[in-house]
């Protein structure tokens, strides 16, 4: 599901987190608010702090070291 070209992810995760900020405003702390959500409350603070998520592929890779014998 895309809405407004944005991952379903991130508009889950987004929504997870109004939720979790309007039980914290309703008087709740944030590990109850964190419960009545159904997400882990380190979670919800890494969703705040980034919605999206970074890209997994690595910044580097290793150079081939083959020899030519193994090539061929």
């Amino acid at each position: 599901m895309q809405v407004f070209g944005l991952p379903g992810h991130a508009i889950r995760n987004g929504k997870a987190v109004e939720r979790w900020r309007s039980a914290m405003a309703k008087g709740l702390s944030a590990e109850d608010a964190a419960k009545a959500v159904g997400h882990p409350r380190a979670t919800l603070y890494r969703w705040r702090k980034q919605p999206f998520p970074g890209s997994r592929r690595p910044h580097r890779l290793r150079l081939r070291s083959w020899s030519s014998d193994l090539v061929r």
